[in-house]
């Protein structure tokens, strides 16, 4: 089960924060459309047995929150920053949430897809997976000792400006 601290969630404005706190290891982030208000839950996870996939490997999984406890289906998997459905995947290509986690990875690469949707996470580092408290922390999704891990990790390179 997740630990989603929602008193904690936060929106994410540039698509840089939304790609360093989802390749943290234990995203959940939640797109949603602002004008219907309708929205899909995802967590992007590193693989647990990390030595049989590539580095670049995270699964994704759509969350079905019920009450406090939540189940996760799997949708599919990112390779080399591309999203794709496996054999194993539980949705169809033409599935609402299939479409959200192609949206979502649009949205790392692209500042004009935030026009159309809302993408927060869920309060919790998603690196070590503890609740974020500092302003830092929420704006960008991961904790201050979890950030100087992951900042040097990031295959881009690109560490956010605020610290």
């Amino acid at each position: 089960m997740l630990r989603i601290y929602k008193n904690h969630s936060a929106k994410f404005d540039n698509p840089q924060d939304l790609k360093n706190y989802c390749f943290g290891g234990r995203g959940v982030v939640t797109l949603e459309n602002p004008k219907t208000k309708i929205h899909h839950t995802y967590h992007i996870k590193k693989p647990r047995n990390e030595d049989e996939f590539p580095d670049d490997v995270y699964f994704i999984y759509a969350v079905h929150m019920m009450g406090d406890t939540n189940k996760c289906f799997y949708i599919g998997m990112i390779e080399r920053g591309k999203f794709r459905l496996t054999r194993a995947s539980r949705f169809d290509r033409h599935h609402a949430i299939v479409k959200g986690a192609h949206y979502l990875m649009q949205m790392m690469e692209n500042p004009g897809a935030f026009i159309k949707m809302n993408v927060y996470h869920e309060g919790m580092c998603s690196v070590c997976g503890r609740p974020l408290t500092s302003p830092a922390s929420l704006k960008r999704g991961v904790g201050p000792r979890c950030w100087a891990y992951l900042k040097d990790t990031l295959p881009w390179k690109q560490p956010n400006p605020d610290g």
